[in-house]
């Protein structure tokens, strides 16, 4: 599974998909997580090419839906995502469109934030569980 990072080598998903396709062995996929693929440059038209079935693992995650001024992307990815809904990512499209090409087989919530880090983990999970399953109920996959 490739994890496409805007802070590190492969920082989009086309960069991603284009090592998928050259190494073309059929176990390979991507892990594909909302706040990387906004902040590395969304490509709809890119993600509605790809078959489902490369797409390994969903990531959902919400954050500010653009990046703000002063904030470097570093601290952005690992303090201040939002569980989903919570923020201006585009939830729900994104999780329609996974669907549209079968792309959603196993996926979790993925929420980086300066918050959650302070509390325990029975407490993440119930500041989680509500939006969360939330998102999937707007988008009719929960």
């Amino acid at each position: 599974m490739l994890e496409f990072i805007p802070l590190w080598g492969i920082g989009d998903l086309a960069s991603a998909w284009q090592i998928l396709q050259i190494a073309n062995r059929p176990n390979t996929g991507l892990a594909f997580d909302f706040w990387h693929y906004i902040r590395g440059g969304r490509d709809d038209a890119l993600l509605r090419s790809i078959p489902g079935s490369k797409i390994s693992y969903v990531q959902v995650t919400d954050a500010e839906g653009s990046l703000p001024t002063g904030r470097s992307l570093f601290d952005d990815c690992l303090f201040h995502r939002l569980p989903p809904g919570q923020g201006g990512l585009p939830i729900k499209q994104l999780l329609d469109i996974l669907c549209e090409i079968g792309g959603i087989e196993r996926l979790g919530p993925e929420v980086f934030s300066a918050k959650l880090d302070a509390l325990s983990a029975e407490e993440i999970g119930q500041a989680l569980r509500e939006p969360y399953w939330q998102a999937l109920a707007n988008s009719g996959i929960g």
